[in-house]
This record gives structure tokens, C-alpha cells and sequence, in this order.
């Protein structure tokens, strides 16, 4: 949450795409700073909902809606092998 309105400003002038345009991603990672996978949290019992309802997406939600910005996350392809795995992405968007 610290970084959100660094982030889009340094990234809403960025050349890529159109101008102003464009998103930013963060990845959720485990404790050991690997991305945390489905198969991970999986394994706990924990599903996309159960983050979504976590005292810190709420605050991040509550946060991004304060800067008009828009926030969601989703489940991103990983691999296949040992099995099939994603990631979750959180991604920042909506300004002009």
C-alpha cells in the first residue's frame, strides 16, 4: 500500500502504452518472497475470496478508491508441472 501512489505516478508518463495510460502489477509472494501460488495457498484451505476479504486487501481497496484508481486481483498462469499452478496478481489501474 506504501508504494500504490508512488508507483502510479512514476508509471502514468511511462512510455509504454498509450500516454497516461497503463496499470500496475504487485505480486502477492509468500513468506520466503516467492510468488504464492495456488497450489500453495490451496494446500491451506485458502481461496481468491478468502484474500479478497483480508483486513489488508480491504485497506489497499479502501486506499485505491480514496486516489480513484481501481483495484483487483486475480489468478495468473504459473506452470503446469508439478502440477497446475497460478499466481495471484494484484493489479492498480483506472487513471486518466
Amino acid at each position: 500500500m506504501t508504494r500504490v501512489a508512488d508507483d502510479v505516478a512514476r508509471y502514468a508518463d511511462a512510455k509504454v502504452g498509450p500516454t497516461g495510460g497503463g496499470f500496475v502489477i504487485y505480486y502477492l509472494t509468500d513468506d520466503s518472497g516467492e510468488p504464492l501460488k495456488t497450489t500453495n495457498a490451496g494446500d491451506q484451505g485458502i481461496t481468491l475470496n478468502d484474500i479478497q476479504k483480508t483486513n489488508g486487501f480491504e485497506r489497499l481497496r479502501n486506499y485505491c478508491e480514496e486516489l480513484s484508481l481501481s483495484l483487483r486481483i486475480d489468478e495468473h498462469y504459473y506452470a503446469d508441472e508439478p502440477r497446475p499452478a497460478k499466481i495471484y496478481r494484484v493489479v492498480v489501474d483506472g487513471w486518466n
